[in-house]
């Protein structure tokens, strides 16, 4: 019966079924329907030989790993298949951990998209801040990243070559001016410096004031490609968003309400999109003082929905 259909057709239409969604985040309402479909995603390439054939590159194109114990699974799996490391385009990581740092070291050129979140360090055996607990009190894996994985991590990061898309996250239990926080934005911003292909930002946290050449803004700034970034509208004047409109090649700018849903953000490698609906005041110090600058108000204006 297959036979009669085209590859192209059956391609796409798997890339429907397997490609996975936006990843909420465990306390939006959304988190129990994206785990159930997470789940059921390999079930269609269990039906047919062809259908395993056509969807198996297309099923390991996106991987999605909350947890720790998803991560050592995943590089267990490449060590035993390390051909399905070349599908590779996107992987998100819900924390820094050592065997993400695993993970970076043998991706391929063909990764063009990476998505990892800013974690809390945990104390020995507590529950993870992303995804269920999977570790056991005392072992080696029981706690997130210290100081030495962040720096390993990072290093990974910048020996990518092809990245286009960059999205990161931050645990809502972290306070980005913590020192971890901190460490993690300015290790990501030496990794930003060596991808000269980043087109699309996405920071689904409030900006960092801070427009120090070694800053995250100044990296974010000086890509070349640079298309659009997507980040929390910050309630004060944020010295950052002026800083990088200067970019002459970027074309838009996205700003999220801080009542969006941020588990409902699309992160399609496509470019840097909001489901759903995101509308913004036009009121507000931000806001105000953003119509002083024309360049940043044009930016805004074409990726934000402003209510007049």
């Amino acid at each position: 019966m297959l036979q009669m259909f085209p590859e192209e057709l059956i391609e796409r239409i798997l890339s429907l079924a397997l490609d996975p969604p936006p990843l909420p985040t465990p306390s939006s309402p959304d988190y129990a329907a994206f785990t159930q479909i997470m789940q059921n995603r390999p079930s269609c390439l269990l039906t047919s030989r062809t259908l395993r054939r056509i969807g198996l590159p297309l099923y390991y194109a996106s991987v999605q790993l909350q947890s720790k114990k998803q991560a050592r699974g995943y590089f267990d799996l490449l060590t035993e298949r390390p051909d399905l490391i070349l599908f590779l385009s996107h992987i998100s990581f819900s924390g820094v951990w050592p065997e993400s740092t695993s993970i970076l070291r043998i991706c391929p050129p063909s990764l063009t998209s990476i998505e990892f979140t800013l974690d809390r360090q945990a104390p020995a055996g507590s529950q993870l801040t992303w995804g269920a607990p999977d570790t056991v009190p005392g072992s080696p894996f029981s706690h997130v990243a210290p100081q030495s994985d962040i720096e390993d991590f990072c290093t990974a990061l910048q020996k990518l070559q092809n990245v286009r898309t960059l999205t990161v996250r931050k645990a809502q239990n972290l306070y980005i001016t913590s020192p971890r926080a901190r460490t993690l934005l300015q290790a990501t911003s030496k990794a930003i410096l060596h991808w000269q292909h980043l087109m699309d930002v996405q920071m689904l946290f409030t900006l960092p004031d801070d427009v120090d050449e070694d800053g995250l803004p100044s990296a974010i700034a000086s890509r070349p490609k640079l298309r659009s970034l997507t980040t929390c509208t910050p309630s004060l004047w944020n010295n950052a968003f002026p800083q990088i409109s200067a970019n002459p090649s970027i074309q838009s700018i996205q700003l999220l309400s801080s009542s969006s849903p941020r588990g409902s953000v699309d992160l399609s490698r496509s470019g840097a999109t909001a489901s759903g609906t995101n509308v913004l005041l036009s009121t507000g110090l931000f806001m105000t003082k953003m119509k002083h600058h024309p360049r940043l108000k044009d930016l805004v204006m074409k990726g934000t929905v402003v209510a007049s």
